[in-house]
């Protein structure tokens, strides 16, 4: 029971906490304006400045920015890939952790392991192209981006 809870609240709001500031990250290199992010689903149970957390806070997120002047579709790319990286950045670093240090086995087996899960797991489901009722992956994200005229730009810019 106790490795449930620790799970659902406190690694699961963490791995997406990741997975969102990887995308605010880039939005942030590329000098958009972030508008808003969302830390879970449902009523918000509480904001601070331009991030909410929902009620259920435990398995989802999203950011809003208004996009600056000078917005390529590359970036749009890089931006949706960002959260998918953070996430697969640091479950290698939490592997490494686990097979190069010495710890007790609730950190190894329970905290490391189970963030290292989720983390991959959170990597491998958003860039699938799919979408979960009104919400896109980033994989689907993407996968429209190329399919839409923009990514005739690419096609010209990156292709000769």
């Amino acid at each position: 029971m106790k490795e449930i809870l620790l799970v659902l609240l406190i690694i699961s709001p963490l791995v997406t906490i990741i997975h969102e500031l990887g995308h605010i990250t880039a939005v942030k290199i590329f000098k958009h304006e972030l508008s808003r992010v969302r830390i879970g689903s449902g009523k918000s149970i509480f904001s601070i400045g331009k991030v909410s957390v929902g009620m259920f806070f435990f398995h989802t997120g999203s950011f809003h920015y208004k996009r600056g002047r000078a917005h390529h579709p590359v970036q749009k790319i890089i931006i949706m890939l960002a959260g998918p990286l953070a996430n697969l950045m640091t479950a290698l670093i939490a592997y490494a952790i686990m097979i190069n240090f010495e710890m007790t086995t609730f950190i190894r087996n329970i905290v490391l392991n189970d963030f290292f899960i989720l983390s991959i797991y959170m990597t491998v489901i958003n860039l699938l192209p799919v979408s979960f009722g009104k919400t896109n992956t980033d994989g689907k994200q993407i996968l429209d981006l190329l399919r839409s005229g923009e990514s005739k730009y690419l096609k010209e810019k990156y292709t000769k």
